[in-house]
């Protein structure tokens, strides 16, 4: 379970698993605008959140999440550019303004989907058709 402690988490063992996730088992997050500190961003009002398929799953602290942005919605049909993804654990907001309920914890950098893909050396689209 993370701690926080002014805007630095800790983790208290590192995660191990390691596997590829497609885009339609990842849930929404802005990173661009709701994100808090470098690696905080906000997630969820009250502990629903939109999946890639625009359904509503549930989230809670201590989650490990896989996330999504749409960053070109005009891109053409190379959805390698057209989304970034990161992953991380589900906190409750640590600020103490109350916007939201929970955060994410980014556990990886906010990679360009195509770039993530060559980490485990895949073709685009091969494993992955949304």
């Amino acid at each position: 379970m993370p701690t926080c402690k002014f805007g630095k988490i800790k983790f208290a063992e590192q995660r191990i698993d390691v596997r590829y996730v497609p885009l339609k088992d990842r849930i929404y997050a802005d990173m661009d605008n709701e994100r808090l500190l470098n690696n905080l961003v906000l997630l969820s009002k009250d502990g629903n959140v939109k999946k890639f398929d625009a359904s509503v799953a549930g989230v809670n602290e201590g989650d490990y999440v896989y996330l999504y942005m749409d960053i070109d919605e005009d891109a053409d049909t190379n959805d390698a550019d057209r989304y970034v993804v990161s992953e991380g654990i589900v906190v409750k907001n640590p600020i103490s303004y109350d916007v939201c309920k929970f955060c994410c914890v980014l556990n990886e950098e906010i990679l360009r989907r195509g770039e993530y893909v060559k980490i485990f050396e895949m073709k685009i689209y091969k494993h992955d058709r949304r």
